[in-house]
């Protein structure tokens, strides 16, 4: 991939950046919203237009670093997924006191929800960076090649009874 000509290049960067870059963005939007928590309004600053300016910068960096990190681009992205993911999570209990067990004891359902999809978005991503950790190391044609590496953690992430479409998997089966 290293030798890749520049319109396949640009298609795997926009890849990254529209992809878990737009991830990457919204949860760096959630854990702004959660460090500014309205100390700006004293200041009298626009704390919506810092978060939405923060929101543009983020993703626009995920571009960037698609074309820096190149095949590590995947894996980093998806790292920095899980870590906003828990982030954003434990900064809302930080600031507002309600974890998921008292949102849920307090019928506050839409906190408990996100705070539920935060935790298992840490949980997905960093198990899908994981499995990228081979991502572009291994010649193509190899056993190992790393497009089995990249099967796995889309199914694991995105498909329902992924447990069954494991075992029909070249290699995975049971």
């Amino acid at each position: 991939m290293t030798n890749q000509p520049l319109h396949l290049r640009l298609v795997e960067v926009m890849s990254v950046g529209s992809t878990t870059g737009i991830i990457v963005a919204t949860l760096g939007y959630m854990v702004v919203n959660r460090l500014l928590d309205g100390q700006l309004a004293m200041l009298g600053l626009n704390q919506e237009s810092i978060e939405v300016k923060s929101f543009i910068i983020v993703w626009m960096l995920t571009f960037l670093h698609g074309v820096i990190r190149r095949e590590r681009a995947w894996m980093d992205q998806g790292w920095m997924i899980a870590l906003l993911s828990l982030a954003a999570a434990v900064l809302n209990w930080m600031t507002t006191g309600d974890h998921p067990v008292k949102a849920a004891m307090g019928g506050l359902w839409s906190v408990f929800g996100v705070d539920l999809t935060l935790l298992a978005g840490f949980l997905v991503a960093g198990y899908a960076a994981f499995c990228l950790r081979n991502y572009g190391k291994k010649p193509v044609g190899s056993p190992e090649h790393n497009l089995r590496d990249i099967s796995v953690a889309l199914v694991i992430a995105f498909r329902p009874g992924w447990l069954r479409v494991l075992r029909i998997l070249p290699g995975l089966g049971a």
